[in-house]
């Protein structure tokens, strides 16, 4: 059985995100990745992507200790539409060093996330399907 090779961002991504407000607290953010073991949240007002915490956005909050997620969150997200090919992302992902793209589409509404866990579990599925 041939394993189908995903083309697009749209085809990969994560499509039920778990997302933050701007206003949100963050007094337990750091627990709520722990038990989801999610290293990324997106941040919407309303539908449109505002920006995105991670775990190292967590870890430095401890320094500065930021209240709210709007303080706290990366405000230049890298964003991609879903029809990208999948070659184009990951490209971006390695060389921009990130952990995760945000797909969008034209008005910035949040339509999923495409990690490196992703691209990852793909690798391990084609190299299974190989190795058959």
């Amino acid at each position: 059985m041939a394993t189908e090779i995903p083309r697009f961002a749209g085809d990969l991504m994560t499509r039920e995100v778990v997302t933050l407000q701007p206003d949100q607290t963050i007094d337990h953010l750091d627990e709520a990745m722990r038990l989801l073991r999610f290293r990324h949240f997106p941040v919407v007002d309303g539908d449109r992507v505002v920006g995105v915490v991670s775990q190292r956005d967590i870890y430095r909050s401890t320094l500065a200790g930021p209240a709210t997620v709007g303080a706290l969150m990366s405000r230049e997200v890298v964003t991609v539409p879903p029809e990208m090919p999948l070659l184009e992302a990951g490209k971006i992902l390695l060389e921009r060093k990130l952990g995760c793209l945000l797909v969008v589409d034209g008005a910035k509404k949040l339509l999923g996330i495409l990690t490196e866990a992703d691209f990852t579990k793909l690798a391990l599925e084609l190299l299974k399907a190989r190795a058959a």
